[in-house]
């Protein structure tokens, strides 16, 4: 059995996995549905993965469900919105075949979510956090020419 602290090993595994099927699956769903139908399909085929991630934190986590209430209705609708855009955005340029400005804009995500986290949410960044952000966005940015 694996130890608990050692989980997300195989977790990261079976996710680099996955993401690697849905890449396949959607380069061809683009040309066929187009930027606005592939983007849908890319979210509607994480739904089960998300159901049963949220399941297992309630059930085997043993964590209880956030009770919702308006604010936390409005940041999931404008995390999922945004989510949504930015996938769309994504999927066009890649299409348009600048596929090197399509991986540099998606693997920024640490230092977006580090950004938008604190200006939305006042989440702190340490300096550590930031510099590690920082120093992977600058990798992205160096390798992308």
């Amino acid at each position: 059995m694996i130890p608990f602290e050692h989980l997300w090993i195989p977790i990261t595994l079976f996710a680099a996995f996955a993401q690697t099927i849905r890449n396949a699956a959607q380069k061809h769903l683009t040309a066929t549905l187009g930027t606005l139908g592939a983007t849908l399909v890319r979210f509607l085929y994480g739904i089960p993965f998300a159901v049963v991630w949220l399941a297992g934190v309630y059930y085997v986590g043993d964590y209880e469900m956030p009770t919702p209430n308006l604010p936390f209705i409005g940041w999931i609708l404008f995390g999922a919105i945004s989510q949504i855009g930015g996938t769309a955005l994504l999927l066009r340029v890649v299409q348009e075949r600048n596929f090197t400005l399509g991986v540099a804009y998606s693997k920024t995500e640490a230092i977006q979510v580090a950004f938008f986290g604190y200006v939305f949410l006042a989440d702190p960044i340490g300096a550590g956090a930031f510099a590690a952000a920082f120093l992977g966005t600058l990798g992205v940015i160096l390798m992308s020419p």
